[in-house]
């Protein structure tokens, strides 16, 4: 289920999000990323009569935004440095380049779209790849950000990478499935949660099964041995699914304001459920270099918290009982 462009995998997944209300929180670390969605490669599933899918699309990647930390510096070509970006058109599953694109300081950039969508994939995402000509510092710069960790200083990757940080990447939706769209209710049985897969292929893009980063993390025995996540998971190595781009199905983790629940980043959705982002999926991006800024923590008064997450990117029968 891995396709590779250019310095880039392209995968499928998804991640969490966190709608606060009547919240009384003291202040934490400031968050930096912002997600910029593009549509114009969509092909019909977010225009028009959808337009109103955006805003379901958005408030997913806007919730897992207003955790990271990082800064990214901006990708600006010109003066002999020029690029193209790669992905995969969401519109119709083909190849697609840009040329010269400027991504701007602290942006990572996601192409999103639908179209009919082969087996049982909901949806399918990944980051995007790139090719180009210039300095060591321009190449240096599309492919750390100034993040450390990734590159050698001279626009070649590491082997052995500890962060991660994207230009951006593309999303396709399978426009055939037949979906739920309002992230604050459960899905009616036989309905697949839009919500749910929006947030679970919004984490492969942000290196979650895809990036080196993560790879470097996997034993020989199909372990993840991230240290957030091995401490998190009391001790032990996670085991991974076969493809080793997911958790293996049925790892339970706590949710952020507690309950337990099955990982939003195994590989698939039970149709008609919702899940959310668990503390092991916080935690496996935490171990891929990303800066998870801590949930603000409550004063005394009312906690009301609604929260609407991730779920995997494969049709899975509806469990009983």
């Amino acid at each position: 289920m891995k396709t590779s462009t250019f310095h880039g995998l392209l995968k499928r997944s998804l991640i969490w999000l966190l709608l606060p209300a009547l919240l009384v929180v003291k202040p934490v670390a400031q968050a930096n990323i912002v997600f910029e969605y593009d549509y114009s490669f969509d092909g019909g599933f977010f225009s028009g009569a959808n337009s109103s899918r955006r805003a379901v699309f958005e408030a997913a990647g806007n919730s897992i935004s207003s955790r990271l930390g990082d800064t990214f510096t901006a990708i600006t070509p010109g003066g002999g440095n020029s690029w193209d970006i790669e992905f995969t058109n969401p519109g119709t599953g083909g190849f697609q380049s840009i040329s010269n694109p400027t991504i701007a300081a602290n942006t990572i950039r996601f192409y999103a779209g639908g179209h009919n969508l082969s087996g049982s994939a909901l949806g399918q995402g990944g980051p995007g790849g790139f090719s180009g000509s210039g300095n060591d510092a321009f190449f240096d710069n599309i492919l750390s950000r100034g993040e450390p960790g990734i590159t050698d200083g001279f626009g070649f990757d590491l082997m052995t990478q500890t962060d991660f940080a994207p230009w951006g990447g593309s999303i396709e939706f399978d426009s055939s499935a037949t979906w739920h769209f309002n992230p604050l209710t459960d899905p009616a049985n036989g309905v697949n949660d839009f919500f749910s897969v929006a947030l679970h292929e919004i984490a492969h893009v942000l290196g979650m099964g895809t990036a080196i980063s993560w790879e470097s993390l996997i034993n020989g025995f199909g372990e993840f041995t991230g240290p957030s996540s091995f401490t998190l998971n009391g001790g032990n190595n996670v085991p991974l699914h076969g493809d080793l781009g997911h958790w293996a199905e049925d790892t339970m983790s706590m949710l952020p304001l507690g309950g337990l629940q099955e990982v939003a980043m195994d590989p698939d959705l039970t149709v008609g459920d919702k899940k959310f982002f668990t503390n092991m999926d916080y935690a496996g991006l935490d171990d891929i270099g990303w800066e998870i800024i801590p949930i603000p923590e409550p004063s005394s008064a009312l906690l009301a918290l609604a929260g609407c997450g991730a779920v995997a990117f494969t049709r899975k029968r509806q469990r009983r009982g």
